[in-house]
């Protein structure tokens, strides 16, 4: 080891001042290179690399505002989707009662005899939707009347009228001599939403 800081020593001691003065030059040179490189260069690339991942996802949202928006203009598509959202919302009540009238009220006016509707446990489907709890009801109604009023009814509860539901079981029996009317027993999934506070 005290060879080589001789060789060192030995070294400078044979050149030049002006030698020395370039070599320090360099080194210092060399040294704001290293500065540079760690302080200045490799920052800026995490940074540029940063920016580019935020263009990407910008691009990434773009897109897909524009695959709502369906070559539309942006402000009309914004409008239909707020339509939608609120004749959604309409179709989600946030009251029981007003599923349980809703259903009644449009199985009266096929002529249907609602005999009772009797409600289940409420489960929470999803959470903060849009602003909304979402819960699911299961209700069994028990209906008089007959098929061809039994098949409107079932058609308009499986196009979302007059509440969105889910129709799970559907059994039918005859009713009496005459075997007009149907004894009927629907198993419903029916849907709420309450505004989040």
């Amino acid at each position: 080891m005290k060879s080589f800081y001789g060789g060192i020593s030995g070294f400078f001691s044979k050149i030049t001042k002006e030698e020395k003065n370039n070599l320090y030059i360099m080194a210092i040179s060399l040294i704001l290179l290293c500065v540079f490189l760690f302080f200045i260069c490799i920052p800026q690339q995490k940074l540029f690399s940063s920016k580019i991942n935020e263009v990407h996802k910008t691009e990434k949202q773009i897109a897909e505002i524009m695959l709502i928006a369906q070559g539309k203009d942006l402000a009309q598509a914004v409008k239909a989707l707020n339509i939608n959202l609120i004749e959604f919302s309409g179709k989600l009540p946030a009251e029981e009662e007003a599923i349980i009238y809703r259903l009644s009220d449009s199985a009266k006016k096929l002529r249907l005899n609602v005999m009772n509707i009797t409600p289940g446990e409420k489960v929470l489907v999803a959470h903060k939707a849009s602003g909304f709890d979402i819960e699911e009801r299961p209700l069994t109604m028990t209906l008089v009347g007959d098929f061809r009023a039994l098949g409107e009814y079932i058609n308009e509860l499986e196009q979302g009228e007059p509440t969105l539901v889910k129709i799970k079981k559907v059994e039918v029996k005859n009713k009496g001599e005459y075997k007009a009317l149907l004894d009927i027993k629907l198993e419903l999934s029916a849907y709420m939403a309450t505004e989040r506070k």
